[in-house]
């Protein structure tokens, strides 16, 4: 149960492969969350890149949702002002 006032974290990961084509490799994937509150939120996952190969593909999405920091830990956010379709790295402190 989460307080109500407090700020919700969630991480997701997407673990995905293409069991038609194992020599294939796949298109990278991006996930986030939207609509999170207290009770439930709606995982979201896309392809990236052009799609050019079709795909038999199999997708999961693990995640874990946690208000606070466990005890020795630390939570944040860190803000992209600019990126697009290159990598972008910034240290985080």
């Amino acid at each position: 149960m989460f307080y109500p006032h407090s700020k919700i974290y969630v991480q997701l990961t997407v673990n995905h492969f293409n069991y038609s084509n194992t020599t294939f490799v796949h298109e990278a994937t991006i996930s986030w969350v939207e609509n999170l509150n207290t009770t439930q939120f709606t995982a979201c996952v896309t392809r990236a890149g052009r799609n050019d190969n079709p795909s038999n593909s199999i997708a999961t999405v693990d995640w874990i949702a946690y208000q606070g920091a466990p005890p020795g830990g630390i939570t944040g956010e860190e803000k992209f002002s600019r990126w697009w379709t290159r990598t972008t790295c910034q240290r985080v402190t």
